[in-house]
């Protein structure tokens, strides 16, 4: 009878043990099934990582290729754009250049002006001095008019000595036309007078001299005017040449300075790139470097902005990158752990781990485990 109830007692032990294993692989099939959920998460995950990954390179690409765009773009507004530098070298040369040349125009136009002033001063006086005076130097005009002047005072002289010769005479008539007998001559002091001075047509010669001494005095006069005509003339005239003079030597620099101007740098440049552009053209060039030098730092600060954002997005895949090779570590090692789990399943196939839910598989735990524990009672 002990017998019996102690393979009674061996067989409930045997049970228990089936029922136990059979408790624990349920609940290992639990896990399995939770490590799969996890491990299909991190599945979903890794494809999820996988197309944001893409999306992000793609990102980075389109970015790279309108950066590489913005580049070319700007290597070639680089390659037709003409140095600014030299453009407004060149607009100052033809500036310069043609103030000169103005200048030029102006100083022709003055000397044209002036000689003609000395021909015309030079006419006025050959008009008023006549032929008598005519010199080819004023110098010798003067020193004839003072010649003449000289020689017609001189005849004045000779006029006055004579005149006075002849006021003396009619003194002498005078004295002579009182004279008595008996009294005495204011002249000799004589008493008596034989031989009474008798002077015919006195009067007619004095008056003749003074005529003549007053026509001199005109003649003098006049030419004395003319004298100070010429001499104005000459003031005028000195004035004028050393105007002339002055125009002519700076004709004379400002050929000089255009010489160097020449001479500049800026003129091989001109005559190489520029030959017969205007100030005009040039300057419209100026405004287009000038715009195109804008378009080349708006390139640039696109350029600059790609580069940032590029740099910006490498980093956030780098990020990226790393957070989903995590996840594919953990999916591998859940994975690795999910097969080993699998392979030490000895007593319930596949069947219970792809077809039952987790309640189901609860149930059946708690069904084994309260068998073990009446058996244990």
């Amino acid at each position: 009878q002990l017998d019996k109830q102690l393979m009674g007692v061996k067989e409930n032990y045997n049970k228990k043990d089936i029922l136990l294993a059979e408790a624990n692989e349920l609940e290992l099939i639990i896990a399995i099934r939770k490590s799969i959920d996890d491990n299909n998460t991190l599945i979903g995950r890794v494809k999820n990582g996988d197309k944001a990954i893409a999306k992000h390179k793609n990102n980075i690409d389109e970015k790279q290729l309108l950066r590489l765009d913005e580049k070319n773009y700007l290597a070639k507004l680089k390659e037709t754009i003409p140095n600014l530098s030299e453009l407004n070298n060149v607009k100052n040369y033809l500036i310069k250049q043609l103030d000169l040349d103005n200048l030029i125009i102006k100083i022709n136009s003055k000397i044209t002006t002036f000689i003609k002033q000395v021909k015309l001063l030079e006419s006025d006086l050959k008009d008023q001095i006549g032929d008598e005076f005519y010199a080819t130097q004023i110098d010798g005009i003067k020193e004839k008019i003072n010649l003449k002047i000289e020689t017609l005072n001189n005849s004045k002289k000779d006029l006055n000595k004579q005149l006075n010769h002849l006021s003396a005479q009619e003194k002498l008539k005078q004295w002579a036309d009182e004279l008595e007998n008996g009294k005495s001559c204011p002249v000799c002091g004589s008493h008596s007078h034989p031989e009474i001075l008798n002077i015919e047509d006195l009067q007619a010669n004095i008056t003749a001299h003074q005529d003549q001494i007053i026509n001199l005095e005109k003649q003098i006069q006049e030419l004395k005017l003319l004298l100070n005509k010429v001499e104005k003339n000459e003031i005028e005239l000195k004035n004028i040449n050393t105007l002339l003079d002055n125009k002519r030597q700076e004709l004379i620099d400002t050929n000089t300075q255009i010489s160097q101007h020449k001479a500049n740098t800026v003129f091989q440049v001109i005559e190489t790139n520029y030959k017969n552009e205007s100030i005009e053209t040039i300057d419209k060039l100026i405004q287009s470097t000038e715009k195109t030098y804008l378009s080349i730092k708006q390139t640039d600060d696109k350029i600059n902005s790609f580069e940032l954002e590029i740099s910006k997005l490498q980093k956030q895949l780098t990020t990226y990158t790393n957070a989903h090779q995590d996840f594919k570590d953990k999916h591998i090692a859940l994975d690795a752990t999910i097969k080993s789990e699998k392979d030490g399943l000895k007593i319930f196939s596949m069947d219970h781990v792809e077809n039952d839910t987790d309640d189901v598989l609860k149930v059946m735990v708690q069904s084994r485990n309260e068998i073990v524990n009446k058996a244990i009672i």
